[in-house]
């Protein structure tokens, strides 16, 4: 939805992951991609449909609901 408004993907990302950790206070162990932070990832196709999820650094099994 974000990308449909001008938002740029870079842009997007910080709105979902780095700015919502800093706000929580919780920057230091999430919201980006860093050696030594959570590894909770979350790959989305171009339609930002979920296509793989990690927790901790493992894969979990994604709902395909298509």
């Amino acid at each position: 939805m974000m990308l449909s408004l001008g938002v740029s993907e870079s842009e997007a990302a910080r709105m979902a992951s780095t700015n919502p950790a800093r706000l929580l206070g919780i920057d230091d162990v999430c919201g980006s991609i860093q050696e030594g932070k959570r590894a909770d990832l979350v790959a989305l196709d171009r339609d930002g449909a979920v296509q793989m999820t990690f927790v901790g650094g493992f894969p979990t099994i994604t709902d395909d609901r298509s």
